[in-house]
């Protein structure tokens, strides 16, 4: 009895931690954004909720994003690492590095981000 009494204070703790923590989150990255090199040339970014990424950049990219801290990491297949964060304005903020660059070095690319939409197949 005891032993199911834990179990169900653990489990229902568990998930009070899970909707608290999913509360605490700065944005909502579901949805399509528009972003820009460094030449001021723009790209569409969708998010998935699924945890899939596309871009419009280079021909079109396909990617995986999470949660990272604040801060959503955004891998795609051709190397490129993107970081979307809110900046220190509120205004949203992408930092790129490029393929076989480690995050220890500086950013190649810190642009501002725009929301389309909020539905990733839609806005652009």
């Amino acid at each position: 009895m005891w032993r199911r009494i834990s179990l169900l204070i653990a489990l229902t703790a568990v998930a009070i931690s899970g909707i608290a923590h999913a509360q605490h989150r700065p944005f909502d990255p579901v949805g399509a954004w528009r972003s820009y090199h460094k030449d001021g040339t723009s790209f569409v970014l969708r998010l998935f909720a699924d945890g899939t990424a596309r871009s419009t950049a280079d021909g079109g990219q396909q990617g995986i994003w999470s949660w990272e801290g604040e801060s959503v990491r955004i891998v795609f297949n051709d190397g490129w690492d993107d970081v979307l964060e809110a900046g220190q304005d509120g205004q949203m903020v992408k930092k790129s590095w490029g393929p076989g660059v480690g995050r220890s070095q500086p950013s190649k690319n810190v642009s501002r981000v725009e929301l389309l939409s909020r539905d990733p197949s839609g806005g652009g």
